[in-house]
Formats: structure tokens, C-alpha cells, sequence
């Protein structure tokens, strides 16, 4: 260690222990190992050595049996066993960004922990053990190598977050239904291909991720989940939409870009509260005329498609703000557009038919998400109709 860094360590421990104080930091001081001194602070309630280059924790961090928050990200760690010992009082621990390679069953002895992080190690399978932690309420999994989850996570009666996202996951156990008060679940990144129905009974949940994975088709169980606000299924190999989804009351956000759809049912257009629709990059043909009956809907991407027109009820969409057409086969926009008041933002970018002026049409979404100035659409969608109008009277 520096000494610079190990005679800030000091000094701060020093002050701790003087005034008594409840809190220490001693992150991103380029510590080698955890100074001994700090074990004499048997009041400490929170530390934090965040951002160090420590690679082992000394038996004697048990005796620090007051704490109640741990930061030990971002070192060189291998492993955390007789670190657990005593720590009794322990509700927050985060070990993520470090070298974890076994499966920590260690991590069983912390029966009050509530929040655990293990993103960014090397960890390939959980311990059964994990199922015991059954105050845990977030567990953060993220960013390692986990191929499946053990039956016994079905034992996480707490647990309202799981984060998997980036791992190396091919299916779920039928106990993931188990964790009943769940409202967010991150299982993107993985290898997923089916969803198991045991899904569909967690009712508390708000939240699903599921994007790039393997998924070909979408269970009617996800029908039940009549809580679920968000749901991201882009980058899978899906190819229909059940009428099951249309059962999802409370949807807000749906996104399924990147699949391999070829119709919208007419049931999703029923969806009373849906505000952002994500299809694009499909094979869809047609868009049905229902889709006016979203009346809440702002966003609506359906990009990189087959369509050749738009019905004219899309004009009855009241609340759009942003619409996305491009990179389809449309050679023309309806007259109702002109009804779209509270649109922003309109993109028909590679729609070779659609002949507008660059300066007219304005940058790509792509270009705007970045922070560029989208073009105005009642310019872009009267210089369309004018267009038209010309041509019928050439003709």
C-alpha cells in the first residue's frame, strides 16, 4: 500500500475512534490490506474500503460484530469466508467487482443480510445455502458466470429484486414462482429459452426484463402477471405475440425489437395503459387500425419493417410524441396526421418512396437520442400531404 494511503487509513481510524463515530471510510486509498488498527473499533456500524487493491480479509474483521453496511467492492478478493463469522448485525454487503470464484456458501452464515451484491465476479454456480438468507431482499447477481439457479432460491420469501443479468443462464426452476413478493426481475444477457409458467405467479411483479436472450415464443402464463408495468423481450427469436399479453392490465412499456415477428395481433391494441410500443426491427406487413385505441400511447417505434401504408385511425393516437416509421416501404402518410398534436418527434428515414428534402426530414432518431434536434413533424407531414396533392394534380 501507499504510504500516503495507509497514513490516511490511520489517521481516519484515529478519528473514529476518538469521536466515537458510527461510520468509516477508507475507500479508494490504494490499500493493500485492511489495517489492524480498524478492528479496535468494536462501535463501527458502517464501513466502507471500496475501490483498494485488498486480496484477503483477516479473521478478526468477525469481531467487528456491530456492523450493519460493508463495502468491499472493487478489490482483489477470492473470497469472503471468515469475514462472515461474526457479523450477526450485517444488512448490507456489497463484494461485486472483485475475484469470487466459489460459490461462497459461507454467505448462509449472514441471516440478517438484506441487501447482497455480487455483480462482476467469477462465480459460475450458487450454493443451495442461498435459499436460507430468507430476510434478503435484493440480491445482485449480475456480471458473472452462472450457468442455473439452484431449486432452493425458491426460499427467498423476502426477495422483491433479483438481478441476473449477464450470465451464462439456459433455463429457470420452477421455485422462481416461489418468490412471491418479487417486483423486479433482470434476466437479460443470458441463454435463455423458455420461460417456465411458474412465472405467472408472481403477482408483485412490476418489472421483467428478459431481452437478449434465446426466448422463440412468449408463455400465455406472462397473462397473469396483472402488475408487471414493464416488459423487454427485444433481441430473442420470438416470433408471434400471444393474446395472453394483452391480459397485462398495468403494461406500460412493452419493447420487442429484434425479433422475428410478423403480425400485431389485434388483442394488444386493447392495452389500457400502454405508453411505449418497441417493434421494430421485425417482419411486420401491416399495422392494424386498433391501434387507435391506445389511447394513452406516446411512443410507438415500429422502424425497420415491411409496411407499405399506415391506416388513417393511427391519427386518432392523441397522445403520441414520438412515432417512428423508417426504414419501411411507405410511399405516403395519411391526412389525419395532421391530428397528431402532441407529436415531437416523427422519422421516415429510408422510406425510398417518401421523397423528402435532408434539411426537411431532419437527423435519425439514433442522432436525436444523442442530443440532436428533431425535425418538426407538422412540417415533415405537410410537405408530405402538399406532395401528394401535386402529384394528383400532375396525374
Amino acid at each position: 500500500m501507499s504510504d500516503e494511503g495507509h497514513q490516511e487509513a490511520l489517521s481516519r481510524i484515529k478519528a473514529a475512534s476518538n469521536k466515537k463515530v458510527k461510520k468509516l471510510d477508507l475507500s479508494d486509498l490504494g490499500l493493500k490490506e485492511v489495517p489492524p488498527e480498524l478492528f479496535k473499533l468494536a462501535h463501527l456500524q458502517q464501513v466502507s474500503l471500496h475501490k483498494n487493491w485488498i486480496a484477503e480479509i483477516p479473521p478478526e474483521f468477525a469481531g467487528l460484530t456491530k456492523l450493519r453496511e460493508l463495502d468491499l467492492s472493487r478489490n482483489r478478493l477470492t473470497g469472503v469466508s471468515p469475514l462472515l463469522r461474526g457479523l450477526k448485525q450485517l444488512k448490507w454487503l456489497d463484494i461485486s467487482y472483485n475475484r469470487l470464484s466459489e460459490d461462497e456458501d459461507a454467505l448462509s452464515q449472514l441471516p440478517n443480510v438484506e441487501t447482497l451484491t455480487l455483480t462482476g465476479n467469477q462465480l459460475t454456480e450458487l450454493p443451495a445455502s442461498l435459499g436460507k438468507l430468507s430476510r434478503l431482499r435484493s440480491l445482485n447477481l449480475s456480471h458473472n458466470k452462472i450457468a442455473a439457479l439452484p431449486e432452493e432460491i425458491g426460499g427467498l420469501i423476502r426477495l422483491e429484486q433479483l438481478d441476473l443479468y449477464s450470465n451464462q443462464i439456459t433455463h429457470l426452476p420452477e421455485t422462481i414462482g416461489d418468490l412471491a413478493k418479487l417486483t423486479k426481475l433482470f434476466l437479460s444477457g443470458n441463454r435463455i429459452e423458455t420461460i417456465p409458467d411458474a412465472v405467472g405467479k408472481l403477482s408483485k411483479l412490476e418489472t421483467l426484463y428478459l431481452h437478449h436472450n434465446r426466448l422463440t415464443e412468449i408463455p400465455d402464463a406472462v397473462g397473469n402477471l396483472s402488475s408487471v408495468q414493464r416488459l423487454d423481450l427485444y433481441n430473442n427469436e420470438i416470433a408471434e405475440i400471444p393474446d395472453a399479453v394483452s391480459r397485462m392490465e398495468n403494461l406500460e412499456t412493452l419493447y420487442l425489437e429484434f425479433n422475428r415477428i410478423t403480425k400485431i395481433p389485434v388483442s394488444l391494441c386493447s392495452m389500457p395503459k400502454l405508453q411505449r410500443l418497441n417493434l421494430s426491427l421485425n417482419q411486420i406487413t401491416e399495422l392494424p387500425g386498433e391501434l387507435s385505441c391506445l389511447a394513452r400511447l406516446e411512443m410507438l417505434n415500429i422502424s425497420g419493417n415491411q409496411i407499405a401504408s399506415v391506416p388513417d385511425a393511427l391519427g386518432g393516437l392523441t397522445r403520441l410524441q414520438t412515432l417512428d416509421l423508417s426504414f419501411n416501404q411507405l410511399d405516403d402518410i395519411p391526412d389525419t396526421f395532421t391530428g397528431l398534436a402532441g407529436l415531437t418527434a416523427l422519422f421516415l428515414h429510408g422510406n425510398p418512396k417518401l421523397v423528402i428534402p435532408p434539411k426537411l426530414i431532419g437527423p435519425p432518431l439514433s442522432d436525436v437520442i444523442k442530443g440532436a434536434q428533431p425535425a418538426k413533424p407538422r412540417e415533415i407531414i405537410d410537405y408530405c400531404i402538399a406532395t401528394r396533392v401535386l402529384r394528383q394534380r400532375i396525374n
